[in-house]
């Protein structure tokens, strides 16, 4: 556990941070200019703070990748080996080259490379200077969907394997709810909330309960009964099918966004939409004027809705009242 209570002013911003951190991703959340890419300067030492500042090792990823320009991609990514001991080198370089896809690149400079490539690159080399600690600012901002999955999935992956503390900076909602173990919310430079991913983005009063609204649940895909190119998963108490995964995976996080969930009274076996699972309404509240997000029970999770305002009172909701969610297979995201 990595204990972190900073303070730094720069002009009439003034950032606060006070937390620990634990192994696993934590991902930092907010607003642009709320504090998040100057949390991760100032653990990496960049930055003078006043306050309390983890001693540890740390690799670091900057957003833009800032690679060394005078340097080949291979120099770039042995960096930091050098200060490292034989022994105690964690994280292989042939592996990361080959997961980043990084072997026909190795004599180029950074000039020569895409903003994607730079980004695999910058990543690459902050692992491998096998630090315990991993600071990675927008790592995949420039990367396409399928490789944004496979490196993420890695990733994680890696984290898990090496007992790694990673803090993770990135704007897009699905990447953070796909990767993180927890969350600190930044506004203003003070941090909101923190806790654990999975429940802030349930939350009323977490930074997720809007328009963009999202649930995650966990679930056990069972790819051995896979049927037209869809997956069956165990989940919440009820099978739901997916997309079959584009990597071997039987554990994952299913992202399922508040816009593509209906409700009915009753289950529609007839419809195109195959997905239903029992759910019970707890609450919900006016997003605008024409909708509202539904919060409801689904076994141990919460379940997000948002439905409009006319479908409300046509179904007569009220708190407590069992009806039926209904989700496309296409509408979710899933991640091991």
């Amino acid at each position: 556990m990595l204990r972190c209570d900073f303070r730094l002013t720069r002009g009439s911003f003034a950032l606060s941070f006070n937390t620990e951190l634990t192994p696993g991703i934590t991902a930092l959340w907010g607003d642009s200019g709320a504090g998040k890419t100057s949390v991760l300067r100032a653990l990496a030492g960049l930055d003078s703070v006043a306050g309390v500042i983890p001693r540890s090792a740390v690799g670091y990823a900057p957003q833009g990748a800032r690679l060394f320009p005078h340097l080949t991609v291979l120099e770039n990514l042995r960096f930091g080996l050098r200060r490292v001991a034989v022994q105690d080198r964690w994280c292989a370089e042939a592996e990361v080259i080959e997961q980043l896809g990084l072997a026909a690149w190795l004599p180029r400079k950074p000039h020569e490379l895409s903003g994607g490539q730079q980004q695999r690159v910058a990543l690459g080399r902050a692992l491998l200077n096998q630090a315990p600690l991993l600071l990675l600012d927008e790592p995949f901002s420039a990367l396409d969907g399928a490789t944004r999955e496979r490196l993420g999935h890695w990733l994680r992956d890696v984290v898990q394997q090496h007992r790694l503390t990673c803090l993770l900076v990135s704007h897009d909602r699905d990447e953070v709810l796909q990767l993180a173990d927890r969350l600190i919310w930044l506004q203003q430079g003070r941090v909101t909330q923190q806790g654990e991913a999975l429940t802030l983005a349930a939350d009323w009063a977490g930074p997720f309960a809007d328009q963009q609204a999202c649930s995650v649940l966990p679930a056990r895909l069972q790819p051995e009964r896979a049927e037209h190119g869809l997956v069956p998963a165990q989940c919440a108490g009820g099978t739901l099918w997916l997309a079959q995964p584009s990597v071997a995976i039987s554990e994952a996080r299913l992202l399922i966004h508040a816009r593509d969930v209906a409700l009915s009274l009753e289950p529609l076996p007839s419809a195109s939409i195959q997905n239903t699972l029992p759910v019970q309404v707890e609450s919900w509240r006016e997003l605008n004027a024409s909708s509202v997000l539904v919060r409801l029970r689904c076994g141990d999770y919460a379940l997000w809705s948002q439905i409009t305002r006319r479908a409300l009172n046509q179904l007569n909701l009220q708190p407590g009242q069992h009806v039926h969610a209904l989700i496309k297979a296409v509408a979710m995201v899933r991640h091991g």
